[in-house]
């Protein structure tokens, strides 16, 4: 098994907000590892639960969203300087698919996010990240220029209006790879070495 990097993946059923306290924990606990494996870059995406209506309970407001971002990468750095962070931007919604989805429903909801918050929450991210001084990705943008900037085209990459089809990670992947190669050019996986070595060195050494 060639080993170059290791993912962590870490989700929560308890909201999916910037104020998930499960994602909170999860970075605190990070802080006070330093015997911790080392994080060389670490991803935060939210936003798309944030922005939901007001009467929704994930919906944070933007002014706070932006500063637990802010705090997140405070506490990231707080427990190793050199760990690279990343924010992505929430992608857009398609309010034609999220209505239909809601509507069909055994028990219907009425629409719950609207295409103009999301994209001031992505811009949020942006401004969290300049402030952070972090690299940003966004998926916003990324997503809106595949789709023509066309709201009804985004079904080619949303499943339902919010959640990504394959097609749209396959943007996002596309995105984070970009930012990686222009930013951090080092830790791109192309240029970084095995955890262990390849069998050929092993059958080389003599080991």
């Amino acid at each position: 098994m060639y080993v170059k990097l290791t993912s962590v993946d870490q989700g929560t059923t308890e909201g999916g907000n910037s104020e998930s306290g499960s994602i909170r924990s999860w970075i605190q606990c990070l802080a006070a590892q330093s015997h911790a494996a080392k994080i060389k870059i670490l991803v935060v995406w939210f936003g798309a639960n944030d922005a939901c209506v007001e009467s929704s309970s994930q919906h944070v407001p933007l002014p706070k969203f932006i500063a637990n971002l802010k705090d997140m990468v405070s506490l990231i750095h707080s427990a190793d300087p050199e760990t690279r962070v990343i924010l992505i931007t929430p992608p857009p919604v398609n309010t034609h698919q999220r209505t239909a989805d809601l509507s069909s429903r055994v028990t219907p909801l009425a629409l719950d996010r609207t295409f103009e918050a999301t994209r001031a929450y992505a811009e949020g991210v942006k401004e969290a990240a300049a402030a952070s001084k972090v690299s940003v990705v966004d998926v916003w943008t990324a997503l809106w220029t595949a789709a023509e900037e066309r709201e009804e085209a985004l079904s080619e990459y949303l499943s339902d209006g919010l959640h990504l089809r394959p097609e749209g990670y396959a943007v996002v992947y596309e995105a984070l790879m970009k930012t990686i190669e222009q930013e951090h050019a080092d830790l791109h996986y192309e240029r970084i070495g095995y955890v262990f070595p390849v069998w050929t060195e092993l059958a080389t050494s003599g080991i």
